[in-house]
């Protein structure tokens, strides 16, 4: 649970930047693995030669686990994966977005309670 913050998207916030500085980088194919340690756990970045996050997994706790990011749309300059997989090597689960929308306007309306 606790390498979860450290992984995806959320894993990408400059306030865990001092981790991936102590990591390194190497050649995957085409792709870049950016491989690093937080609390004795190994973790593992895969970047698109474009830099895009296509994957990452974790080495720590009792079962390791990864998280594929496919099928990128680009909308309103961010690329954005449509298709996240997570497994834990035993159980897969698939979450398939069907919709985007990045920085809504919100109104006093958008906060009002449904009746």
């Amino acid at each position: 649970m606790k390498n979860g913050l450290y992984q995806g998207i959320l894993g990408l916030h400059k306030r865990l930047n001092a981790y991936f500085l102590r990591g390194t980088v190497s050649k995957s194919n085409s792709d870049y693995m950016l491989t690093f340690s937080v609390n004795g756990s190994k973790l593992i970045y895969l970047l698109g030669e474009d830099y895009t996050l296509k994957a990452n997994a974790s080495s720590g706790g009792t079962t390791p686990s990864f998280l594929a990011y496919k099928s990128f749309i680009k909308k309103d300059g961010i690329s954005y994966p449509l298709v996240t997989e997570s497994s834990d090597g035993k159980t897969t689960l698939t979450l398939t977005t069907t919709s985007t929308e990045f920085n809504p306007t919100f109104t006093a309306s958008s906060w009002e309670v449904p009746k």
